[in-house]
């Protein structure tokens, strides 16, 4: 239900299933508590309530962390984008390496792409064109390897704008 308010861009809704939810915790084992509350905070993140969005970043971390560390690198790649969104990019780069790193290890590659476009949109707003064209190649790549079609005809899109905006004509082709 609260997924359904929260595609509707309806975040009180949302916010109020979840703590509906959150009312009878007892009864919710801590990997389904630790998802709800990482759910919580990205929906408190869209919603501009940061103080509330970090705390819950921060329970959704100490419960995968103890219950289910394999995932951990979702809560890190997801709380990435609380720091893009107030600005402090020196934590998000350190949060997004992190979780890259731990993708790589676990072979998580769809959080490994959803980690590479967090990168994507920090590298394309700063214009960071070499950074870009390394995330295009390693999303080519992981798509390649995975055959995710449509992952792979948008990184060569994005890759050939990328040449084309830099006179790189050669290699856009």
């Amino acid at each position: 239900e609260a997924s359904c308010y929260d595609s509707k861009s309806d975040f009180q809704r949302c916010i109020e299933v979840y703590k509906e939810l959150l009312k009878d915790k007892k009864d919710i084992n801590d990997v389904l508590l630790g998802t709800i509350y990482n759910n919580m905070a990205i929906v408190m993140l869209k919603n501009k309530n940061y103080k509330e969005s970090e705390a819950f970043f921060d329970r959704a971390y100490m419960l995968r962390y103890e219950q289910a560390p394999e995932t951990i690198s979702h809560v890190i790649i997801e709380s990435a984008a609380f720091y893009y969104e107030t600005g402090d990019m020196d934590k998000f780069h350190s949060k997004i390496a992190l979780g890259i790193e731990l993708c790589r290890q676990h072979n998580d590659y769809g959080y490994l792409i959803e980690g590479l476009m967090q990168l994507e949109k920090a590298y394309a707003s700063s214009g960071e064109t070499d950074k870009l064209r390394k995330v295009y190649l390693e999303l080519l790549e992981i798509s390649e390897k995975h055959s995710l079609r449509q992952s792979i005809i948008s990184s060569l899109n994005k890759l050939i704008g990328l040449e084309i905006r830099s006179k790189n004509f050669a290699e856009a082709y």
